[in-house]
């Protein structure tokens, strides 16, 4: 019987990592990164290949990226908020890294040389090494490399401010910590291991004891699906949808710094600009593929609505209004599988 090898390929990834290492590891790849990319600038025209840029510079990318990406997750799943904060002002750095890197353009010079010396020199590319080739050029292109000097810095600060913007409205997302609290009354029909979750306090002057209901998946969306109390729905699906409410202003200043930066590189829309390299390849094809989705699935959406409408209204009874809310769709809808279920 032949032996298989159990060897993995490579050592695990890390995850013992200090806020102090954190830090030194991105400063110390960063400063890496400059040095290789220093040196692929340098490269004499003569000496500029696919081999010496175009793959030199793809496996390199896929290095960094394998060292970096673990240092800016910590933000999103360690229980530690100073390896948190440790890991958000990691991806800071590698943001800002990430579009200097894009934006020079002696680099961006060094692949025009190799492509030049590939085409005039007759070199035959696979067509893995080709695609990736155009790719290359295509992102120095969209990264505004063939911009002029000032038009070139404005974007970069441009892409930054988007780039801070996206991270503060990440970070507010990581860090929330809301509750809504419900009487144990007004939360019938949760089940009872999830209420258990739940933080209980008591109340004084003969008032029902509150729990309080954060807006973590695990604790808000039972609710959604088994209060049989609408009102304890809808508060619970408001106070949901508000919970960052300081990301609104947010959200409009990149929505504007999106558009700063697609009109700078020349593109109608943001939109344009990120499908470009997509399959479907512009924002009209975009706009013409779910307007066919709609019409296709806009008489199945009414008559799974009217279903669920009408389980509403045999559940209320008198009490039924004849409209259906967004905070009565998980309800309704686990009603209806429940009732498919039970029928077959």
């Amino acid at each position: 019987m032949a032996t298989v090898n159990l060897t993995p390929p490579q050592e695990p990834l890390s995850w013992k990592h200090t806020p102090e290492e954190i830090r030194d590891k991105t400063n110390e790849i960063i400063r890496d990164g400059r040095k290789f990319l220093d040196t692929i600038a340098a490269l004499p025209e003569d000496k500029c290949s696919f081999d010496s840029v175009f793959r030199a510079l793809a496996l390199h990318d896929a290095e960094f990226d394998t060292i970096s990406e673990p240092l800016s997750f910590y933000q999103n799943v360690s229980p530690d908020s100073k390896l948190r904060d440790a890991s958000n002002d990691a991806e800071k750095l590698l943001r800002d890294f990430g579009i200097e890197s894009s934006m020079r353009l002696d680099v961006f010079q060094a692949l025009k040389r190799a492509e030049k010396n590939i085409r005039s020199g007759g070199v035959t590319l696979t067509p893995e090494e080709e695609r990736l080739m155009e790719k290359m050029l295509l992102d120095g292109k969209r990264a505004g490399l063939d911009l002029s000097d000032t038009e070139r810095e404005k974007l970069l600060e441009t892409k930054k401010k988007l780039s801070e913007t996206c991270l503060e409205f990440s970070k507010n997302f990581n860090e929330e910590k809301g509750t809504i609290s419900f009487t144990k009354e007004e939360l019938k029909g949760v089940p009872e291991d999830v209420i258990s979750g739940y933080a209980k306090s008591t109340s004084v002057g003969g008032q029902p004891d509150k729990y309080a209901v954060t807006f973590k998946t695990p604790d808000i969306f039972p609710i959604f699906k088994f209060a049989s109390n609408p009102l304890t729905r809808q508060l619970a699906s408001e106070a949901y949808e508000n919970r960052l409410t300081q990301n609104v202003p947010l959200l409009k200043k990149a929505i504007d710094l999106r558009w700063e930066i697609a009109k700078m590189l020349g593109y109608e829309t943001w939109a344009d600009y990120i499908v470009e390299v997509k399959m479907i390849k512009t924002s009209p094809n975009v706009m013409q593929f779910l307007d066919n989705l709609v019409k296709k699935m806009k008489v199945i959406g009414e008559k799974d609505r009217a279903a669920l409408l009408k389980l509403k209204e045999e559940e209320l009874g008198d009490k039924a209004d004849g409209k259906f809310y967004i905070w009565d769709y998980r309800y309704y809808d686990r009603l209806f599988i429940e009732k498919v279920m039970s029928a077959s």
